[in-house]
């Protein structure tokens, strides 16, 4: 679809299937988009051995030889093959790493007993009002806590910058564009429905199931708009084109929500 959508983040679901005479893991690829007038719709599904950039890759191939074009935003986790193969495939995207897993990964770096103070930094980041605010807060966790906590200074330092993204956008579309909740929801309804199949005779089952109820899932989007893309006030993209957001690319975790 040439003006088709594209928007990850529990890890990405993984099923058993039967290969050769023996049973492997299988990661089940995804990929949710959001079209110029604000509809969500599965754009694919994928069987892969790994996450890697290749199995990305090809995904990425597909769906633009199906017309896959204009993606200007896409909202991940930073799963190095994933963002390698966004990056490849859409250059000059908006990258948006999901703040709930970056918020994730900075509270494992901490005991339980500290995790309250750090998810309060965090918080004040990644509910700013504006750009700036968000790195201003941002400068200022990394000072406070480079002598009590210098992991997640670190982390905020060298990556703090790839979860204000979101900035970019309207501030009315923020909330939903800034992690890949959406996708999460989608795989736990997936996993509910494919855990009754204990192992899936091949590849082609899987997909097949897996598409069938995205299928069904695209029928209930249609329904409702997921963004109001009428008005384009406070979007900044740096030559982004005229479209708000032709597709973003959700990828789970890996977490993958392509």
């Amino acid at each position: 679809m040439a003006d088709a959508p594209a928007d990850k983040t529990v890890p990405v679901s993984r099923e058993r299937i039967r290969r050769d005479g023996s049973i492997i893991p299988q990661g089940v690829l995804i990929v949710v988009g959001i079209d110029t007038e604000g509809y969500r719709e599965v754009l694919g599904v994928w069987c892969a051995d790994s996450e890697n950039e290749d199995s990305w890759s090809a995904v990425f191939r597909d769906l633009k030889e199906r017309g896959l074009n204009d993606v200007s935003y896409v909202v991940s986790d930073d799963h190095t093959g994933l963002t390698n193969a966004i990056h490849r495939h859409f250059q000059g995207v908006v990258w948006q790493r999901c703040q709930v897993h970056f918020i994730r990964n900075a509270l494992s770096k901490v005991s339980k007993k500290d995790r309250g103070r750090i998810l309060a930094h965090l918080r004040e980041i990644t509910g700013s009002s504006s750009l700036e605010s968000a790195r201003k807060r941002l400068g200022e966790a990394v000072e406070v806590l480079a002598d009590s906590h210098p992991k997640v200074a670190a982390l905020l330092d060298d990556h703090g910058e790839e979860m204000l993204a979101v900035y970019a956008l309207p501030e009315h579309h923020r909330k939903r564009m800034k992690s890949t909740n959406m996708l999460e929801r989608f795989n736990r309804e997936l996993k509910r429905r494919t855990r009754v199949v204990c192992v899936f005779p091949n590849e082609q089952s899987c997909v097949r199931l897996v598409s069938a109820l995205a299928m069904e899932e695209n029928d209930n989007w249609l329904e409702r708009k997921y963004l109001n893309m009428e008005t384009e006030e406070n979007l900044h993209y740096p030559e982004a084109g005229n479209c708000l957001i032709p597709a973003s690319v959700p990828i789970t975790d890996t977490v993958l929500s392509l």
